[in-house]
Parts: structure tokens; C-alpha cells; sequence
């Protein structure tokens, strides 16, 4: 049975991938607005991050007609973003994504690497990508790592817990979720418990987190979890937009305990303006092409296709000339095995087609999830 498209009236799950977007560009910006004092002519606000107080200030803070000041810190143009949400009791890595933020044209492309992806980047026998930034000692050397893979100039890093979530979704009320089918799963390894009923309903942060987790019912595990991750990406800007300005002390201190990030005040502010500008039209998501694959040992794999990724890269990753040629992508070969050639046959497959989704389009008709027939066990959710 298929996760059904968005209906009039109802909300999609709450998911990792949001966080970043709404916390990282729209309540940031949100503390400007709550801190900064209105003009007498009852202007606009202006704000000085660094706390530099030219002539005519109130407590860094410029009375008149313009808007929040403008301070790129960055070298201004397009940015890359790596976005990591760890599991606090594994360590390993739920949510792997990189963002690419045009603040010229003002366009968003989020690509979703699947967290079993095969990333041999290290000595350790643990292959998959979401145990690389603890193996790597991390995220600052997990970005390089990715760079020199993909090719690419990451320039800054983001980092957030599942703990975050609940948290949110319990400081905004709730979100309504309608769920296709009865969700149960139980993990005692992993101090994880799963049950939902089939139906509409309005989700605490609990059972929010269930539903991000769940993936033993889907068709393709992880990949079909990823397309809904998508789905609720589209809506929770939306709901985020809606929430009281007298609940946003709570979850700007949620967010400051809860995520890590590189990026200065200055830089925060700047990508924050910038965002609340961009439409949903304008927000492309989609996920690194590749397949999964079962060894010979019982490890479930997702393995990049090389040709795929590249076209990837260079389209949603890269602008103007700077494209990634196919002697730069993956020199050292991370993204694949030559002793496996299972491994191989996926890496090198010259008929992958890259699936993007624009988020106003998935906001309103939804992703079609297929869902398995198969009564879940603890063997089908794959590690």
C-alpha cells in the first residue's frame, strides 16, 4: 500500500532532512527579528552580528528602512552544505545530505545519500557511509573525505541528533500524519520500538520519531525512507512558518543545544535572509543514483553508479564552468569494491536515470511509496 499523497487539510511526517532547512535558515533569522528593535518611523530592523556599533545605533542595532544587513561572510554566490543527523545511541549517521544553496538565483538542490551506501574510507571492515564520520574522527574529516571523492568544495558542515526532532515536534503541538498502514518493529539492541496504527493522526515526538525511523515495511528500506524524507521536507516549511512567535525562544534554545555547525553568526544570518526568499518551486530534492545489494556475508549495500553520480554532481552540486570531469570523481574509487563484482556491475551501469522531485510539486501530489506484503522481523531492517 503506497504512502498517499498530501490531502487538503493534512500534514506529512516531521523527518531529519527539516531540520536543517527550517532551523538552520529560518530561525536563525527569526533571533534577529525577536532581538533587534523597531525603527521610530517604523522601519525595518538591522542588526549587527559582530556587535560593531556605528554612529546613530541602539545596542548594535541600526534604526531605518533596511532590512537585515547585509553580511555575506562567505565568498557570496553558491554554497555547499553537509548535513549529518546522527543516532545518539549508535553514533551512526540516519541522515547524510548535501545542500546546494544559490543565493543569486536563489535556488535549492538537496541530494540524499543513502546511509548504506559503500564508502570504503578507512581501514575498518564497517564499509557503510553513516559509520564514517565516527570512524574518520569527525564530520570536519568526513567532509574532506567526501571533497576529494566527489570532487566537490563542501563549505560548510552541519550536524544534528534525533533527539532534536522530538523536541521539535513536541514545542510546535504535534504534527498530523497519516499513515498508511499499521507500523510495528521492536529492537532491543537499538532501544528501538515501533507501533502506529493505520490512520490520521496527531503525532507527539515520540511516535514522530517512529515514523522517521520505520523502514522495514517499505519495499526498498532505506530508499523509499528517503523519498519520505522528501515528502516532509515539502511541508514542514510550511508548518514551521505557522508556528507562534511566542514559541521561538524555545526552539532557538532547542537548536543551539542540539546542532553543531561550522558557519559564524554572520554566515548563519546571511544564508538565513537569503533562504526565506527562495520558493518551493525553487527547492529540488533527489537522491544519489545507485542500488542496493546483498553480499555473500548477508551485508546489505547501497552502491553508487558512477556515470549517474557524476551527471549529479555537475548539475546540482556545481555551477557555472566548474564542472567535475570523470578523472576527478572518485580517484581513490571509495564508492565501490573491485573484488566484488557485483559491486562493479552497479558502480559502472550506464542506464541509471537521475529521479528529481521539486517540492512544491511533492508538497501537493505526494511520492508514491511502495509498501512490502511481508510482516516485518528485526531481519528486515537492515543495519
Amino acid at each position: 500500500m503506497p504512502v498517499n499523497p498530501k490531502r487538503p487539510g493534512s500534514r506529512l511526517p516531521l523527518s531529519f532532512v527539516a531540520l536543517l532547512i527550517a532551523f538552520l535558515f529560518i530561525v536563525i533569522y527569526t533571533v534577529v527579528f525577536m532581538y533587534a528593535k523597531p525603527g521610530h518611523d517604523g522601519g525595518h530592523y538591522r542588526f549587527f552580528p559582530d556587535n560593531t556599533k556605528p554612529s546613530g545605533t541602539d545596542d548594535g542595532v541600526v534604526m531605518g528602512t533596511s532590512d537585515v544587513a547585509e553580511q555575506d561572510a562567505g565568498h557570496g554566490g553558491t554554497y555547499i552544505y553537509l548535513v549529518v543527523g546522527k543516532d545518539e545511541i549508535s553514533g551512526l549517521a540516519d541522515v547524510i545530505m548535501l545542500i546546494f544553496f544559490d543565493t543569486e538565483n536563489l535556488k535549492i538542490n538537496i541530494v540524499q545519500i543513502p546511509r548504506d551506501t559503500y564508502f570504503n574510507c578507512t581501514g575498518r571492515t564497517y564499509k557503510k557511509i553513516n559509520g564514517a564520520v565516527s570512524a574518520l574522527g569527525g564530520i570536519d574529516r568526513f567532509a574532506a573525505e567526501l571533497e576529494a571523492a566527489l570532487g566537490i568544495k563542501i563549505d560548510h558542515t552541519v550536524e544534528f541528533t534525533l533527539s532534536a526532532l522530538g523536541e521539535l515536534v513536541d514545542l510546535i503541538g504535534g504534527v498530523t500524519v497519516n499513515i498508511p498502514h499499521k507500523m510495528e518493529y521492536s529492537d532491543p539492541d537499538q532501544n528501538l520500538y515501533i507501533y502506529l496504527e493505520p490512520g490520521e493522526h496527531l503525532l507527539d515526538g515520540d511516535k514522530a520519531k517512529q515514523f522517521v525511523r520505520y523502514r522495514s515495511g517499505y519495499a526498498r528500506g532505506d530508499i523509499d525512507r528517503i523519498d519520505a524524507q522528501k515528502i516532509f521536507m515539502a511541508a514542514f516549511i510550511e508548518k514551521m512558518i505557522t508556528v507562534s512567535i511566542l514559541k521561538l525562544p524555545s526552539i532557538i534554545s532547542l537548536m543551539l543545544d542540539e546542532i553543531k555547525t561550522d558557519m559564524s553568526f554572520t554566515e548563519c544570518l546571511s544564508s538565513a535572509r537569503k533562504a526565506l526568499s527562495v520558493k518551493l518551486s525553487d527547492v529540488v530534492m533527489l537522491t544519489m543514483p545507485g542500488s542496493d545489494i546483498k553480499t555473500e556475508a548477508g551485508t546489505w549495500y547501497y552502491i553508487i553508479n558512477r556515470r549517474a553520480a557524476i551527471k549529479v554532481v555537475n548539475s546540482y552540486l556545481c555551477s557555472g564552468d566548474a564542472m567535475v570531469c570523470s578523472e576527478q570523481f572518485d580517484a581513490a574509487r571509495r564508492f565501490t569494491n573491485e573484488s566484488y563484482p557485483d559491486f562493479e556491475a552497479i558502480y559502472y551501469d550506464s542506464e541509471y536515470n537521475i529521479e528529481e522531485y521539486r517540492a512544491d510539486e511533492v508538497n501537493e501530489k505526494g511520492i508514491t511509496i511502495p509498501m512490502t506484503d511481508q510482516k516485518p522481523t528485526n531481519n528486515s531492517e537492515r543495519g
